[in-house]
This record gives structure tokens, sequence and C-alpha cells, in this order.
């Protein structure tokens, strides 16, 4: 599967697979045949007209598009027998009519200093749960760092350049990562992606040191990860689990831990954590 599919993320090969999935059964339904396979332009225009009027959104369609473009070049399947482009005009056209429908895109929320310094405050509150404070940690790292969540599903060589002068603490964490967004673009060259977080937040002490210390509390050796998850699934036994935590999963996290704040915490994901630094910086 590797092999065939290279270092695709799951959810992209699942998303065009459920597509594609989707058009066989709508297939077998229509011409009692079992493989569309290949297939022609006037085949792919009835199925996008018919998916049109059942009400499927414009992302519905490009998905579709981009399935069949992944086959065909991906995935080696004999899409089309024919020798000008499987995308007509007319499918271009019906594109461009449903992209004009598209719903207003919801993007995601920003987090208020005070949720922020809520988490900070989480990460040193003693008195709570340690694995709920290094997750916590973890989250603030991919704040600070400007990280998607999927940045840090497998770090290696974790550092800590701190310094101290006149009694003036300074410094940042780092790591490296491979599996990135982009990793397919660069990974001819051998290139790892730096993350990098300052270790001063909203409030003081510095965040980035208590994290440290949790992270040590917790039996997380950051230093010694080796393309293993920042934040590792928690096991039953109170352990750590060798597989990442999923961005749904984490989406539910940061929502419990913010939820004794008044505000939008029922509306945050994950993906909150890229948008705050990005959307600070813009400002």
């Amino acid at each position: 599967m590797q092999l065939v599919f290279g270092n695709r993320s799951h959810g992209t090969i699942l998303r065009l697979g459920s597509s594609i999935l989707q058009f066989t059964r709508w297939y077998k339904s229509r011409y009692f045949a079992l493989c569309p396979f290949p297939v022609s332009r006037e085949l792919v225009e009835e199925y996008l007209q018919d998916m049109r009027g059942k009400g499927k959104p414009a992302s519905f369609i490009r998905g579709f598009v981009e399935a069949l473009n992944f086959c065909k070049h991906v995935v080696g399947i004999n899409v089309s027998c024919e020798t000008e482009d499987l995308i007509s005009a007319k499918i271009h056209r019906m594109i461009g009519a449903s992209d004009a429908m598209r719903k207003e895109k919801n993007q995601a929320r920003v987090l208020t200093v005070k949720e922020v310094e809520h988490l900070e405050l989480y990460l040193a509150d003693e008195r709570l749960d340690l694995t709920d404070r290094f997750a916590s940690g973890c989250m603030l790292f991919c704040l600070y760092s400007r990280s998607r969540w999927s940045d840090i599903r497998k770090i290696y060589s974790f550092y800590a350049d701190i310094d101290e002068k006149e009694g003036k603490i300074s410094g940042y964490l780092e790591c490296k990562t491979r599996s990135h967004k982009t990793s397919r673009l660069v990974a001819k060259g051998g290139l790892a992606m730096p993350l990098v977080a300052p270790v001063w937040g909203v409030t003081s002490p510095p965040w980035g040191l208590t994290f440290l210390k949790v992270a040590q509390l917790a039996n997380r050796q950051l230093e010694n990860l080796d393309h293993e998850p920042l934040l590792a699934a928690p096991n039953l036994t109170g352990g750590w689990s060798a597989r990442a935590v999923t961005t749904k999963e984490a989406g539910k996290w940061i929502r419990n831990l913010l939820k004794k704040l008044e505000g939008g915490s029922a509306f945050t994901t994950i993906h909150t954590l890229k948008a705050t630094p990005l959307s600070w910086s813009a400002k």
C-alpha cells in the first residue's frame, strides 16, 4: 500500500477512494455492470449532473475530478481511453456554477489572550492531572511554533536552546519534522522542517521551562523522541501508547481544557492553534 500511495496522508487517500467508490456504486445501480473504467466524457457529465441535481456541493464535484486524476497519475488505472481531456468545458462550467453557490466558509476561530493564558496556567498548576498538563504544553508548542497538529505527529531532534543572563531568561524550544503538508515537495532534497517556539508566552514564568519540567514528570523524554509523536495517545495503564493523538481527538481535548472559560470554546478546533499566531502576526 505504501509503495502504491507513497507518503500521502491516510485522510487524502480515504477521501479520494470514497469518491470513486460512490461513483462505482452509482454506475452499478444504473448500468448493472461491475466496473465503470475506462470512463467517457459523457459518463462523467451524466454522473456529475445527477449528483448536482441531488444537491451535492461544489467540493463533491471538485473532489471527484481530483479522484479521477489521482487514479490516473498515481494509481495507474486506465481511467479513460479517450485521447482528449476527460474533463470537458461543460464540467468546468458546472464546477464554476457550483462554486458560485458555495456557503460562506467558516474558518477556525482564534484563541483570545485569556484562553492562551488559561492553557499556560493549566500547564503550571500542579494540582491538575499530569496528562492534561502535558497535553496543554504540546498545544502551546503548536501555537507558538505556528504548526499544524499534523506537524508534530513525527518529530525528532528536540532541543531546548535556553540561556540566562543577569536573571533574564531567553530561548526557544526546537525540533524537526519530515511529516508535514509539503513534505512531498522537499523529500528529494532530504530536508526537514524546523519547528521553533519561544519559551516566553503571555504569562510568567516562561511556559517553555514549565513544559520541560512537566514532560519529565510525565515520563516523556523529549530529547529521545525519534520520529515519534510529541503528544502520544494515553493508554489504559496511565502511560503512553505509540500512536499520535488524532486531529479529532485533539480538538475534543482542547475544548475540554477550555470549557471552564466563557466564550466560544464549544466551536474551537485544533486548527485554532495555528490560526491564532497567524492572526496576531497579521494584526
